[in-house]
């Protein structure tokens, strides 16, 4: 959080990914991280987009992709643009 507080501004989409518990890649919401918060401080910075970087998976990159997607766009509409 400290490095996006520090640096969003100059970053205006950012690149998002997550970690499960036990260092592995996970869909962006399906992890550790607190993206709910991320995106909100983000939102606040003037942050106007997102980029999903999906890692090695368990399971299929596309599923992984798609769940990263629904999640976000929960969680912050307004950084979610649909193709």
């Amino acid at each position: 959080m400290a490095w996006l507080e520090r640096f969003g501004s100059r970053c205006p989409p950012i690149q998002l990914k997550d970690m499960d518990a036990a260092g592995d890649f996970a869909p962006v919401g399906g992890g550790r991280f607190d993206f709910a918060r991320i995106l909100a401080v983000a939102e606040g910075l003037g942050v106007d987009g997102c980029i999903v970087e999906q890692g090695l998976c368990k399971d299929s990159p596309f599923d992984a992709v798609a769940a990263s997607f629904r999640r976000l766009k929960r969680v912050a509409p307004a950084l979610v643009e649909t193709l």
